[in-house]
């Protein structure tokens, strides 16, 4: 492989990792922001609501025969 083309696989080779440790950070700080509305809404809703809301989650999960 060239020098050049060294020098360009390089500089490539940084951007696409500087862009997947952004992404990375974008994706955990989205994670982080649905837990904290997830369980601002628990702390609302009554507890018959969102446990029903959970059992039919949880059933769905299951697969079917």
């Amino acid at each position: 492989m060239k020098e050049s083309e060294r020098k360009k696989f390089d500089e490539n080779r940084e951007r696409i990792l500087k862009e997947l440790e952004e992404e990375k950070e974008r994706n955990f700080k989205q994670k982080i922001e649905f837990v904290r509305l997830y369980a601002e809404w628990i702390k609302k809703t009554p507890n018959k609501e969102w446990s029903k809301q959970h059992s039919k989650f949880i059933n769905s999960m299951y697969k079917k025969d």
